[in-house]
């Protein structure tokens, strides 16, 4: 299979549990990082399948739309005080995505 940086793909052996994004090639092996988890993992290029559209999260807004009910909150009912989120050891792709989610969520 054609694999390069950017692809999305799914791990074989963790029976397709997590879309990854590639992010580097060495030897017989890939570096991935998690499209929608926190999660940084190597695999064999034997054991890594392009994703399906189905299983691909490019669209921030089009996630959001599908869990806001999950995370809309309604905050006349809480004790609320906006705060602050410092992202210390993201990166600039998964800053780019929390950045969408928390404009988009107000």
């Amino acid at each position: 299979m054609n694999f390069q940086i950017g692809s999305f793909v799914t791990r074989i052996s963790h029976h397709h549990d997590i879309v990854f994004r590639i992010v580097g090639f060495h030897d017989d092996m890939v570096d991935l990082q998690g499209v929608d988890v926190r999660l940084s993992a190597d695999a064999r290029l034997d054991d890594i399948l392009l994703a399906s559209n189905d299983e691909k999260k490019e669209d921030d807004l089009d996630i959001i739309q599908r869990n806001e009910l999950d995370y809309k909150m309604d905050r006349d009912h809480y004790f609320y005080i906006p705060g602050r989120i410092l992202h210390i050891d993201g990166d600039e792709y998964y800053l780019d995505r929390c950045m969408n989610f928390y404009k988009h969520m107000g």
